[in-house]
């Protein structure tokens, strides 16, 4: 998942197919409201496309959020891409994509559902009775999928609801909704930066540098009904966030940890984060893609190694610190660095920037 923006949306309580254990929550089931199929291509004016976002999911095959609010999609690589966004698509808060789908959340609280290769589009509404923030929607697979969403609120406690889907986001139900429930307070709890989801209902809710000095994240095993809390201990770092949580397997995880001085860690687990291995990185970071045989990091610099936790090297240097990065294998990947799209097929060691144009 990729977060847009910080937009207000108000979220009426739904119900819809669990994707794990039931929730003990009453809620109605709201269906989608308009099926809509998508545009047809335009032309490109003003020069390449400029994107906020881009996702592969193998090297020629792709989609992307323009920055002027257009959902696209390559089957070249990036070279060229389609205009498949729907008919009256208002302000997009968060995005994220699969093989052939992709779901886009807008700051009305709408979920749009973009099916074969966003050729056909279905639209429903996800909200709580309150207004909140897009914190953050991810998928497991093409069926189940997570929204967070949080309140208004000062340095501690974040009024934080979780909504999820099993019928790949036309229908959604609460799981969790502010609560002084010991079992949500680990949620709740300071700012949350980001969400990760895995197979069987794992969750992991990462959370923001805040008055608290160590690292710690929020860890669910039910689908986001009950959360225990887990830090992460980086030597030397003080007043430290975690960022861009990856899970994979029934256990594995890893994420970014980065400190108010500057230092940022590669942190991963193999117990759901009772334990962690930690190395530091060469410099700042804000995203990560963990591989079978490495993992890739990267701030402005761009960073790898072959056995994580291990010793990480720099591989390029960015102008800026892209806004998105997507690397679907150890080889091929494009990168969104101040709207430009930039290429490797040589694992981040070299990049060539490409001149994207609609089809």
């Amino acid at each position: 998942m990729r977060r847009l923006a910080s937009t207000v949306v108000t979220v009426l309580v739904l119900a819809a197919c669990t994707p794990s254990a039931a929730p003990n929550t009453t809620t109605t089931t709201t269906p989608p409201t308009t099926t809509t199929t998508a545009t047809s291509a335009a032309t490109s004016a003003g020069g390449p496309l400029r994107f906020v976002t881009v996702e592969l999911v193998d090297a020629d095959t792709g989609w992307g959020l323009t920055v002027d609010g257009r959902v696209v999609r390559t089957v070249d690589g990036g070279a060229t891409w389609t205009d498949v966004t729907p008919e009256r698509l208002p302000d997009v808060a968060a995005v994220d994509f699969g093989d052939d789908r992709a779901w886009v959340v807008t700051g009305g609280g709408e979920v749009w559902v973009g099916s074969d290769g966003g050729a056909d589009w279905d639209v429903t509404a996800v909200p709580l009775e309150a207004p909140f923030d897009v914190v953050d929607v991810a998928f497991s697979d093409p069926d189940r999928g997570w929204m967070l969403v949080a309140g208004p609120g000062g340095a501690g406690t974040i009024p934080v609801a979780v909504v999820a889907t099993g019928d790949g986001g036309r229908t959604w139900q609460v799981v969790a909704v502010p609560s002084p429930d010991p079992e949500v307070a680990a949620l709740e709890r300071g700012h949350s930066s980001g969400l990760g989801v895995g197979g069987d209902g794992r969750l992991w809710v990462t959370k923001d540098i805040g008055p608290r000095p160590e690292a710690w994240l929020a860890v669910s095993r039910d689908g986001g009904r009950s959360w225990t809390e887990r830090v992460v201990d980086v030597d030397g770092g003080e007043f430290c966030g975690t960022y861009a949580p990856h899970l994979d397997g029934a256990r594995f995880g890893a994420l970014i940890v980065r400190c108010d001085d500057g230092g940022a860690w590669f942190a991963m687990t193999g117990d759901d984060g009772e334990t962690w291995d930690v190395a530091a990185l060469p410099g700042p970071a804000a995203g990560l893609v963990v591989f079978e045989d490495g993992a890739v990091a990267w701030g402005r610099d761009l960073y790898a190694t072959v056995e994580p936790p291990g010793v990480w090297e720099t591989l390029w240097t960015f102008d800026a610190v892209p806004s998105s990065l997507s690397l679907p294998d150890a080889v091929h990947g494009l990168a969104v660095v101040d709207g430009e799209l930039w290429r490797t097929d040589t694992g981040g060691e070299r990049w060539v920037r490409l001149s994207p144009a609609l089809r």
